[in-house]
């Protein structure tokens, strides 16, 4: 008998070059849109009808739906395709942009909202406005998944 060799990441390669519509369930909610990006810690996921861009942790990610039927080899991926785009670095980007930002961490009801001020190692700073001195702090660890801005396209092109 013939073992599946199916990984996520695999998956979601097949996704991006399908074009396919996605609807992603992820600790904390869920996302519709297509998968226009991938690294080995982030998807991007462009959102339907022009809604922004977000970027989601594969390790956060519990269901994936699609529009169409994929054939059993599809579903079967095991392809790694090498990256450059890395979760840490996409918001970095954001961050040199000032840009808005919707987070949401694991565990928490809420979503922080406010301009993506700073990213360190394993941590991010957002504020509440772009003149806002308070600054709230969150371990990148906790992170689930970051919604940019619309327009803010080029922090999270694909590569």
């Amino acid at each position: 008998m013939e073992q599946d060799v199916a990984t996520l990441r695999g998956l979601f390669l097949d996704l991006a070059e399908q074009e396919q519509q996605v609807l992603v369930e992820h600790e904390g909610g869920r996302l519709a849109g297509r998968v226009v990006g991938l690294g080995d810690d982030v998807v991007v996921i462009e959102g339907r009808n022009g809604s922004g861009r977000s970027l989601v942790r594969p390790d956060a990610v519990q269901t994936i739906a699609t529009e169409q039927v994929a054939p059993a080899a599809d579903v079967r991926s095991h392809r790694e395709r090498p990256s450059d785009l890395a979760f840490r670095d996409l918001l970095a980007a954001g961050a040199e942009q000032a840009i808005e930002v919707a987070v949401h961490v694991r565990g928490r009801s809420t979503l922080l909202s406010g301009v993506l001020r700073a990213v360190g190692e394993d941590i991010l700073s957002i504020a509440a406005t772009r003149l806002s001195t308070i600054s709230t702090f969150v371990s990148l660890e906790h992170v689930v998944r970051v919604d940019l801005e619309p327009g803010t396209g080029e922090v999270a092109r694909q590569r």
